[in-house]
C-alpha cells in the first residue's frame, strides 16, 4: 500500500454510520453495517473490479500485439538487402515460432498491464510517482525487464544469417545495447511522469465513442499524447549509446548509417510509449465507469438478501477507499440525474415514519465535509502556532533573524549607510554595531540558502505531509454537490419535508469549511516545510463548490437567512 494511500485511509477509517464523529452531529445516527456484510460486499466488489482489470488488460494486450507485429517486421527489414528480407519475412509468418513468440510477448505485456491496474493506478495515488516508493520502483524494474524479454524476442526473428558471424554479432550487440539504454529511459520516463489515480469521467460521453476519439488520428490523439517525452527519451539513449560505444567500441557507430537502427529504436520508444500511455486512459475508462447501487429499503428487513444488502449506504460504511468512491459518485449521479432513486431519498421509513435514507445521505456527506474540514482545522492550528512564535522571536528576542533582517531593512533607507569598512585618521579599521549586524545578516543568508539545500533533500527522503490530498478533494467534491442537489431538488419532490429541517444546519457546516479553507489559503505560506502546501488548485475548487451550493441551497429558502448569526449572515451576503 503506498504510503499516501495509508495516510489518507487513516484519516477516513471510521468513516461510516458507527463513526465516533457522529457525537458532534445533532441528528439521529442511522444503524452501522455489521461487519459480516461488510465483509461479503468487499468480496462481491474487489470480484467486480478485477473482472474490469482483466477484461481492460486483456483487450489493451490484444492490440499492443498488433503494434509488436508491425514492430517484428519492421525490426527483419533490412535497408541494404529488401528483397531477401521480404522473403525472409513472408516465409515467417508461417512458422510455428513466430506466432508462438507473438503469443509470448503479449502476455508478458498482458502482466504488465494487469500489475499496473492493480498495484499501481488507485484513486488515491499522486500527480507523479516518487523514486523512493518501492511498488513504484518495482513496477520500474518489472517494465524494464519485461520489455528488454519482448526485445530479446524480437531479435530471434531479427538475427541476419547471411551476415558474417562476426559482423552479425557486432550488429546484435549494438542494437541490444542501444535498445536497453532506450528502454530504461522510456520506462523510467513513463512511470514516474505520468498520472496513475484513478477518476471518473467527467462527461456522459459513452464508452465506445470514447475510445474512439482517442485512437482516430488527430491532434488529440494518443498518438500525439507527450510525444515530447518520447522525443526526450530518443535523444538521451542516442547520447548515451554514443558515448558508450566510443570508449568501449568506436567502429560500431557506423551501424547508425549502414543500418536501420535509428528507426528500430524510434519505434520501440513509440510504441511502448503509445502502448503503456494508451492503456492508462483504457484501464481507468474501463474501471471506473459508474455503478448503479440500490437505495436501502425503506421497510425494515431483518434479514435482507445478499442484493439487498448491496445498497449504497453499506457499500459506503465498507472500509475500501474505492468503494466510497463508487458511493459518492453514484449518490452524486442520483441527486443530478436520477428521478427515481433520488424519490427514494425523500420517502419515510415504515414502520416508523422517519427520513432513514436522508438521514443517511446526510450524514455521509457531512462526515466527509467534516472530516476534510478537521484536517484544515488542524492546519489552521499550526499556522496560528507559527505566527504567535515569529511574534515572539521578532519581539521578545533582540538577537532572532526576523528582527535584525527587519532593522537591515530600515537601515537601507538611510542614505548614509556604506558597506564598505570604515577607517580613522590613522587608518586603523574598526567596525561599528551596524556593520557587524550586516555581517551577521550575510552569514544567516548563507545559513539560509544552505537550510534550504538541506530541506530539499530532506523532502526527498521524508515526503512533506499534505494537508489535503487529491482524494480529499474529490470526494469533498462529490459530498459538497450532492448535498446541494438533493436539497435543492427537494422544493418540488420531498413532499413529506423530510429536508427543510436540516438546511440550517447543512449550511452552517458547509459556512465553517468556507472559512476554514479561506484562512488557511490566505496564511498557508508561513507553514514549516515539512508541510505540502501545493494545494491551490484542490482549495480553489472547493470554495468555488462550497459558494454556488450555498447559494443553491439558500435561493428558495431566503426566508431561513435570518436564523443565521450575524457573522454567518455576512459571510452568507459575500457569497450572495
Amino acid at each position: 500500500m503506498f504510503s499516501h494511500e495509508r495516510q489518507f485511509r487513516e484519516s477516513f477509517q471510521n468513516f461510516g454510520d458507527e463513526s465516533p464523529k457522529k457525537n458532534n452531529f445533532n441528528f439521529k445516527t442511522v444503524n452501522p453495517t455489521p461487519n459480516g456484510v461488510r465483509a461479503k460486499i468487499e468480496i462481491w466488489f474487489h470480484s467486480l473490479l478485477l473482472k474490469r482489470k482483466l477484461v481492460a488488460s486483456i483487450g489493451i494486450a490484444f492490440l499492443a500485439s498488433i503494434t509488436l507485429f508491425i514492430q517484428t517486421i519492421i525490426t527483419e527489414f533490412n535497408v541494404i538487402k529488401p528483397l531477401t528480407s521480404l522473403e525472409l519475412i513472408f516465409s515467417n509468418l508461417f512458422t510455428f515460432s513466430f506466432w508462438f513468440i507473438l503469443a509470448i510477448q503479449t502476455t508478458i505485456i498482458f502482466g504488465l498491464l494487469f500489475a499496473m491496474s492493480h498495484l499501481v493506478m488507485s484513486v488515491s495515488a499522486p500527480d507523479t510517482l516518487r523514486m523512493d516508493d518501492g511498488i513504484s520502483v518495482i513496477f520500474c524494474v518489472s517494465l524494464v525487464v519485461g520489455e528488454c524479454l519482448n526485445v530479446f524476442l524480437t531479435f530471434l526473428n531479427a538475427y541476419d544469417y547471411e551476415s558474417k558471424q562476426d559482423d552479425g554479432e557486432n550488429l546484435a550487440s549494438a542494437r541490444f545495447t542501444y535498445h536497453i539504454f532506450a528502454l530504461i529511459f522510456v520506462c523510467t520516463n513513463f512511470v514516474f511522469s505520468t498520472n496513475f489515480r484513478y477518476c471518473f469521467a467527467d462527461d456522459d460521453i459513452p464508452f465506445q465513442n470514447v475510445i474512439l476519439s482517442i485512437l482516430m488520428p488527430s491532434t488529440k490523439s494518443i498518438y500525439t499524447y507527450k510525444y515530447q517525452d518520447a522525443l526526450k527519451s530518443f535523444k538521451r539513449a542516442t547520447l548515451l549509446w554514443l558515448f558508450y560505444h566510443i570508449i568501449v567500441d568506436f567502429w560500431s557507430i557506423k551501424y547508425l548509417f549502414t543500418t536501420g537502427i535509428l528507426i528500430y529504436i524510434a519505434l520501440v520508444i513509440y510504441r511502448i510509449h503509445l502502448v503503456y500511455n494508451f492503456a492508462v486512459e483504457v484501464i481507468n475508462l474501463i474501471v471506473m465507469q459508474p455503478y448503479k447501487f440500490e437505495m436501502p429499503s425503506i421497510y425494515n428487513i431483518t434479514e435482507p438478501s445478499e442484493k439487498q444488502s448491496r445498497h449504497i449506504v453499506n457499500i459506503f460504511n465498507c472500509s475500501d477507499l474505492m468503494m466510497k468512491f463508487f458511493a459518492l459518485y453514484d449518490i452524486r449521479f442520483i441527486a443530478e440525474k436520477d428521478y427515481k432513486r433520488r424519490c427514494e431519498i425523500f420517502q419515510l421509513s415504515i414502520p416508523g415514519n422517519y427520513p432513514r435514507n436522508w438521514n443517511s445521505i446526510r450524514n455521509i456527506c457531512l462526515e466527509i465535509i467534516n472530516s476534510v474540514n478537521m484536517a484544515i482545522s488542524n492546519a489552521n492550528d499550526i499556522i496560528h502556532t507559527t505566527k504567535m512564535r515569529d511574534a515572539a522571536h521578532l519581539y521578545g528576542d533582540p538577537s532572532s533573524r526576523f528582527r535584525q533582517t527587519m532593522e537591515l531593512r530600515d537601515l537601507k533607507n538611510v542614505s548614509d549607510l556604506r558597506l564598505r569598512p570604515r577607517t580613522s585618521i590613522r587608518g586603523e579599521r574598526f567596525f561599528d554595531s551596524n556593520d557587524s549586524r550586516v555581517y551577521e545578516n550575510i552569514h544567516d543568508g548563507k545559513l539560509n540558502r544552505l537550510n534550504k539545500i538541506t530541506d530539499s533533500v530532506k523532502n526527498f527522503v521524508i515526503p512533506p505531509v499534505k494537508f489535503i490530498l487529491p482524494a480529499d478533494g474529490i470526494l469533498a467534491m462529490y459530498a459538497i454537490e450532492s448535498i446541494a442537489l438533493i436539497i435543492s431538488q427537494s422544493v418540488e419532490e420531498d413532499e413529506f419535508g423530510s429536508v427543510q429541517s436540516d438546511i440550517i444546519f447543512v449550511v452552517r457546516e458547509m459556512l465553517k469549511f468556507y472559512e476554514s479553507l479561506k484562512k488557511y489559503s490566505t496564511y498557508k505560506h508561513i507553514l514549516p516545510s515539512k508541510y505540502n502546501t501545493d494545494d491551490d488548485e484542490i482549495v480553489k475548487n472547493l470554495q468555488t463548490a462550497l459558494q454556488h451550493s450555498i447559494v443553491k441551497i439558500l435561493s428558495p429558502f431566503m426566508n431561513l437567512i435570518e436564523n443565521f448569526s450575524a457573522d454567518e449572515q455576512e459571510i452568507i451576503e459575500q457569497l450572495f
